[in-house]
């Protein structure tokens, strides 16, 4: 299945994977300095975990370029309507709560700033409502109820969300 990023979503994971690629080509290098001239792995605790570490880097390093060529570049549509990837939603929780949630592109996860992928349970839910929708929706066992109060396009937080998110995770 696709995943959508957004321009700078891919630029980010296409930076990630490069540094994940030669975080693998080090390790690599480190099982040959622990093996040593004669080639000793026989109870060699840093091979052996040197080895380890190639293998979990050389799958993150797989399943990341997987992703990346599997994926579409999405553009924002600067609109309030129906919602997609970039709005944000004034939504009510449960007839208590009411908060706004922006629908990030695939990776583009920040619960605490109100960042949600659209794969996420709530950003599933949230795809394709408009104003005065009631969503029912399933999130850690509990049915929560979400009414789509007010919809804003892109422009209102979305660049700025995955702007401060890839800083944040850069660091």
């Amino acid at each position: 299945m696709a995943k959508y990023f957004s321009q700078e979503g891919l630029t980010y994971h296409q930076e990630k994977l490069t540094g994940l690629q030669k975080q693998a080509q080090t390790t690599g290098q480190q099982i040959g300095e622990e093996a040593g001239m004669n080639c000793d792995w026989h109870d060699n605790f840093g091979f052996e975990e040197a080895r380890r570490q190639f293998e979990l880097d050389s799958q993150r390093v797989t399943e990341l370029s997987r992703t990346i060529a599997e994926g579409q570049i999405i553009e924002t549509i600067e609109q309030n309507i129906r919602t997609s990837i970039g709005n944000t939603i004034k939504i009510l929780e449960d007839d208590t709560v009411e908060r706004e949630v922006t629908i990030g592109a695939w990776g583009e996860s920040d619960p605490q700033n109100g960042l949600v992928s659209y794969e996420s349970p709530l950003g599933k839910a949230l795809i394709g409502a408009e104003v005065g929708d009631i969503k029912t929706m399933n999130i850690g066992g509990k049915t929560r109820i979400i009414e789509i109060l007010e919809i804003f396009p892109p422009s209102y937080k979305y660049k700025g969300l995955i702007k401060i998110l890839f800083k944040k995770t850069n660091s």
